[in-house]
């Protein structure tokens, strides 16, 4: 571990050294390849074009998106930020599953520039707060409303016909 002052802020990512502080020295703590490994997470900037590519992935199919390699790139990061586990089964059900998705707590199509980013400001209490979590299958289609709390599909996969 390596210990850097409050004046080195200036080299490295706020957010980063906020969350490995000290707590009885208060000096900021970090291993090199903990930082290598998350400066993605913590530096990714969406540039105009990457805006324009999502809405347009909105626009005509928004399966193109999951497909782009920019999104799989952060969904790796966010599986490995959460190894791997359902944040809802972890934190409402204190039991452990493998996590199979990343969910926008924002949705795409509501908030396209936010696809990318990790984190986001909650406007109502100005907080910092995850945009992408780690769900397993069943959690994420809950969240969605697609099965209800027994298990039950709300939304048929196929229209029933008997033409």
């Amino acid at each position: 571990m390596k210990r850097v002052r409050e004046d080195d802020s200036k080299t490295f990512p706020v957010a980063f050294l906020r969350e490995n502080e000290c707590a009885p020295c208060g000096a900021y703590l970090f291993s090199w390849e903990f930082f290598m490994s998350n400066y993605f997470l913590l530096s990714f900037k969406m540039t105009k074009k990457d805006k324009e590519y999502v809405e347009y992935c909105i626009a005509t199919d928004p399966h193109i998106f999951y497909s782009w390699s920019k999104w799989l790139r952060v969904r790796a990061e966010v599986l490995d930020l959460d190894k791997y586990e359902c944040q809802i089964c972890r934190n409402k059900y204190h039991r452990y599953r493998k996590a199979n998705t990343v969910h926008h707590v924002n949705h795409l199509k509501d908030r396209p520039e936010l696809a990318l980013s990790v984190y986001y400001t909650d406007p109502a209490t100005h907080t910092r707060k995850r945009q992408l979590i780690s769900l397993c299958h069943d959690c994420h289609e809950e969240v969605h409303g697609w099965r209800s709390k027994d298990g039950h599909a709300i939304i048929p996969l196929t229209e029933e016909r008997w033409d």
